[in-house]
């Protein structure tokens, strides 16, 4: 078939048969609102695929085989997914990913391999913390996790050089950074981060000579030779 556009919002769907993977030259499909469940192996068929929206549906689970598409944007929002597929970081046209409202309270550790995502929402979820890869988004810019559970934000947010838009309110257990620095914005959680990580290099080099100093120390006491020797 040559069709390259279809809407199929608000029909009650409940699956999709295996023989929609043989649609190859779809270019933009409309799922939403409808009652999926689950998506085909066939739907990695679908190559030629740019813009995917499967709002409000009922997903439990994607199919790996969603590494083969070359989409730019992929709506998950309004699901019930407990997690992202690790094949997300293998879809390497992806510019916009939207995954508010589902159940995830974790991300794939290597989400960081997305290397074209500019938006990411991941609002009103359950996630407890971040995989470090997502410092590694150099491209994004608008970056979605309020409504979440996070206590804490990972080491080298200040590698985000292109984030204009970071969203972190209502995430009642976030201790690092704090809530102000939080409400204040992209910019100032650079500024955060930065420092902090300045802080830790800092107290790791001090931890080292503190603990360079007391083997000297030891080493003295035991009368197995001078300090000075091995300075």
């Amino acid at each position: 078939t040559r069709l390259q556009d279809v809407n199929l919002m608000k029909n009650r769907l409940r699956y999709l048969p295996d023989r929609f993977g043989d649609l190859v030259n779809l270019r933009s499909l409309e799922l939403a609102s409808n009652c999926l469940e689950w998506l085909p192996d066939t739907f990695g068929n679908l190559t030629n695929l740019e813009r995917i929206n499967l709002e409000r549906n009922r997903l439990r689970r994607l199919p790996e085989s969603l590494s083969r598409l070359r989409c730019r944007v992929l709506n998950l929002s309004g699901n019930a997914l407990v997690a992202l597929p690790h094949c997300i970081s293998n879809m390497a046209s992806l510019e916009r990913l939207y995954a508010n409202c589902n159940r995830m309270s974790y991300l794939p550790f290597d989400i960081g391999g997305s290397p074209s995502i500019v938006k990411l929402q991941l609002s009103t979820n359950r996630l407890l913390e971040l995989p470090v890869s997502l410092t590694k988004m150099s491209q994004l810019k608008e970056l979605w996790l309020d409504h979440n559970m996070l206590a804490a934000l990972p080491f080298g947010l200040e590698n985000l050089s292109s984030l204009e838009v970071l969203r972190l309110d209502n995430n009642p257990s976030m201790v690092l950074p704090s809530k102000d620095v939080c409400a204040a914005g992209a910019e100032e959680v650079r500024k955060w981060s930065a420092a902090r990580s300045r802080g830790v290099h800092e107290r790791r080099e001090e931890t080292l000579v503190l603990a360079f100093q007391s083997c000297l120390n030891q080493v003295e006491k035991l009368r197995l030779g001078k300090a000075s020797h091995f300075r």
